[in-house]
Formats: C-alpha cells, sequence, structure tokens
C-alpha cells in the first residue's frame, strides 16, 4: 500500500510549513521542511519512492504545522493499493482546534 497527502490552502496567499511522518513509537522518519501551498491550490506528497521515499510496511501518523489562520489548511491522506483497486480515505483533522 502506499499513502498520498493533500494540503489544500483555503486562503488567499500562499501557506507555509512542515510535514513530517512519524512510526508507531513516535519516532519522525521523515520531515519535509519549507513546504509552501499556493494560495487556493493543492500541495500533495506521497509515500513512493520517488518522492517521501517511506520504508515499505511502516504505520504512525503524520503532522502538518503552518504558519496561518487556524482552519486555512484543509487536508486528506489516502491509502492505494498497488492495483488501486483497493483506495481507502483517511480522516485528518487539528491536533489543536481552535
Amino acid at each position: 500500500y502506499l499513502t498520498q497527502w493533500g494540503f489544500s490552502d483555503l486562503s488567499d496567499h500562499s501557506i507555509s510549513g512542515v510535514f513530517t511522518v512519524y512510526n508507531t513509537a513516535g519516532t519522525a522518519i521523515k520531515t519535509v521542511s519549507n513546504v509552501s501551498v499556493p494560495a487556493g491550490m493543492v500541495k500533495f506528497y506521497s509515500s513512493v519512492p520517488s518522492d517521501l521515499n517511506l520504508p515499505n510496511n511502516t504505520a504512525g501518523n503524520v503532522m502538518f504545522a503552518y504558519v496561518g489562520p487556524p482552519g486555512v489548511i484543509q487536508a486528506d491522506a489516502t491509502i492505494i493499493n498497488s492495483t488501486a483497486t483497493v483506495i481507502a480515505p483517511v480522516k485528518f483533522e487539528p491536533r489543536n482546534p481552535q
């Protein structure tokens, strides 16, 4: 299975932040600094080797910390098997909703 994440910027200006992937022990296994999501656009990341290159068979969670008003980034995630016959949306919600 691969996982892909999408971050939609609902504002009228670019939002910057840091995207971090953690394993189940809470250890950061990948950090993408200086993520920029253009106004009104979506930024995507994927676990595949050509993008984040995450280890196979790894479980955990992710965090996208950004500078901007609460709720301006709407995020989602999808888990997909190798033949795309199983596509599972994943709930992605604020850690500290304000």
